[in-house]
């Protein structure tokens, strides 16, 4: 009769485990970490290598190797956990990150759109001082009249595209933790955070008119929200004149409304999207916006 492996006998141990575990998506540092401090409760030999471990999870139980190209993670019966994995994997791409923008839109019900691509920003471990000279309107105009050129790193897996967002800022400003519907629990932009995001990166979000159908399906928003995170975040653009457009248009209490407006200051003309042909003006926010709006 064939010996048993100790590992064999510790299988059931070892998949308990995983089952148990509060995440269902490693890296390979995080599976090291784990064979290294459970390979002696779980009685594994002293000639039982990680490597060893990681191919007999792979081969023999629910382990299973997830190909991004660029990089490699592992997923524990990724099958049976639906799409909650994909928003897993987003944020096991980069420390410090959380969902984002088109996503974040799905997540908090502000969008009707179940999107093929995932938004996931992480923040910078050190701010970034902006040493940006005064700005002129000639700049602006400049800058806002041609698109902006993607420099997202992107990964793609299962049919789906992840879409990887760095932020200048190290603050992790309006983010909350959401559980999804498998118990795992994720860092996600808050209402407000996302409601800035959209504005700022519109061809991350489904463009503005997917824009605007989020400011519309926004029920209440915290104004003093919005603007702690416009100065935490400090922009330098007036976005601040493009988030009072949509709030307005959007048809959301107009005494919030006018008081964010009385603390835009207005130095400039402003665009609601980039490129725009034709654009409509809005004085009262001194603001470009599409003409079909």
């Amino acid at each position: 009769m064939p010996r048993i492996s100790n590992i064999m006998r510790a299988k059931s141990k070892i998949e308990l485990f995983f089952d148990l575990a509060p995440n269902n998506i490693y890296t390979i540092y995080e599976l090291t970490t784990i064979f290294n401090t459970n390979n002696k409760k779980w009685d594994l030999s002293y000639s039982m290598s990680f490597t060893k471990f990681l191919d007999f999870l792979l081969e023999k139980s629910y382990l299973e190797e997830i190909d991004l190209g660029l990089k490699t993670l592992y997923g524990w019966k990724i099958a049976t956990h639906g799409t909650d994995s994909l928003y897993e994997i987003a944020i096991k791409l980069k420390p410090r990150s959380y969902i984002s923008h088109y996503s974040a839109m799905f997540l908090n019900n502000m969008t009707e759109q179940i999107p093929k691509t995932i938004y996931v920003t992480y923040d910078r471990e050190n701010k970034l001082v902006n040493h940006t000279k005064k700005l002129e309107q000639s700049k602006i105009d400049l800058a806002f009249s041609e698109k902006k050129k993607p420099k997202e790193v992107i990964y793609t897996f299962g049919g789906y595209r992840f879409v990887l967002i760095n932020s200048t800022s190290n603050e992790r400003i309006g983010i909350k933790n959401m559980e999804l519907p498998s118990g795992v629990v994720i860092p996600v932009t808050n209402i407000e955070r996302t409601l800035i995001d959209i504005v700022v990166r519109p061809e991350l979000s489904g463009g503005i008119q997917e824009v605007i159908k989020a400011y519309q399906s926004v029920d209440t928003v915290q104004i003093a929200k919005i603007q702690t995170y416009l100065r935490k975040k400090a922009y330098v653009y007036p976005f601040e004149q493009s988030i009072g457009f949509c709030l307005e248009y959007a048809g959301i209490d107009p005494e919030k409304v006018n008081s964010l407006l009385a603390a835009c200051k207005l130095e400039y003309n402003f665009y609601l999207d980039r490129a725009m042909k034709k654009p409509k003006f809005s004085s009262r926010w001194k603001l470009y916006y599409p003409n079909y709006l």
